[in-house]
């Protein structure tokens, strides 16, 4: 299988994975929220092939993942459904691929999930 190939296949099926576990609001979003991000978080969320493997989504989503403040005061928790999807989509999908992929995902996004999970 061709490594680009099997790339393509793993951003996909994490893209769905993260889809499943998005976590959605249990109230309408207010007119503030619509006007900052047009797309709610679940359909946000696409794999962008251009060269480099890129997810794209509201940054909403980061917020969510790594917890954050609502007035001030209270501190929402987070909900790391990037981690969790990764994790689920690397254990689905460690038998399908070859292992250059996978060598590959363990020294590119380790670094990324390191970097940005000081966010929040």
């Amino acid at each position: 299988m061709n490594i680009q190939k099997g790339i393509d296949r793993f951003m996909s099926k994490w893209v769905n994975n993260m889809k499943k576990i998005t976590p959605v609001g249990k109230r309408p979003r207010p007119a503030s929220a619509r006007k900052l991000y047009t797309n709610p978080l679940k359909e946000s969320i696409e794999y962008i092939d251009k060269g480099k493997p890129i997810i794209q989504m509201n940054l909403y989503g980061m917020y969510v993942n790594s917890g954050h403040r609502t007035r001030g005061t209270s501190k929402v928790k987070p909900n790391p459904f990037i981690n969790k999807s990764f994790d689920t989509t690397f254990d689905e999908m460690e038998n399908e691929l070859p292992d250059e992929v996978f060598d590959l995902f363990n020294k590119e996004f380790k670094l990324v999930f390191d970097k940005y999970k000081k966010i929040g």
